[in-house]
């Protein structure tokens, strides 16, 4: 059995991508979709269509067991994802991401005037409104440590 929260949740989604077809005056949106990364080498069928990207930098000074010292810059990353395992029950759309590659992403086309059209699509975003089902969160850590020759270290927080 699924346990849910009855609470809907909502998430603004910045990074959409749109195409107006001027001859059908349809402003074709697109919501890309990020492959979760492979959780202890098992690749996931997640797929991800909200994250926030947070870094924080601080310094130290590092020595090694050969009495080396080197000041070291430090870097926290964090990343918040809201993922979602049924992209079968959404429509979904193959879409050009750049020259050479390609992305799974939701569409959703809108009827629009050019004007209507020009003036929506640099404030151009999406709302996902949902529930969230258990486990409810999953995290991952994993760091680069500094050596004297590479001063920068890295800790990676994926929630």
């Amino acid at each position: 059995m699924v346990r849910e929260l009855d609470e809907r949740r909502g998430f603004v989604i910045h990074d959409v991508r749109s195409v107006y077809d001027a001859d059908n005056q349809i402003l074709q949106v697109h919501i890309p979709l990020h492959g979760m990364p492979a959780r202890a080498g098992v690749t996931s069928s997640f797929q991800s269509m909200w994250s926030k990207f947070e870094s924080r930098e601080s310094s130290y000074i590092g020595t090694n067991a050969y009495g080396a010292v080197a000041q070291v810059k430090n870097t926290l990353y964090t990343v918040h994802l809201v993922a979602f395992g049924n992209t079968s029950s959404f429509p979904t759309a193959t879409v050009k991401d750049g020259e050479y590659f390609s992305r799974l992403a939701i569409p959703a086309p809108v009827s629009l005037g050019p004007d209507a059209a020009k003036q929506m699509k640099p404030e151009l975003s999406a709302l996902a409104v949902c529930r969230l089902t258990a486990p409810f969160t999953m995290s991952d850590y994993y760091s680069d440590v500094a050596t004297v020759s590479r001063p920068y270290a890295s800790q990676n927080r994926d929630n």
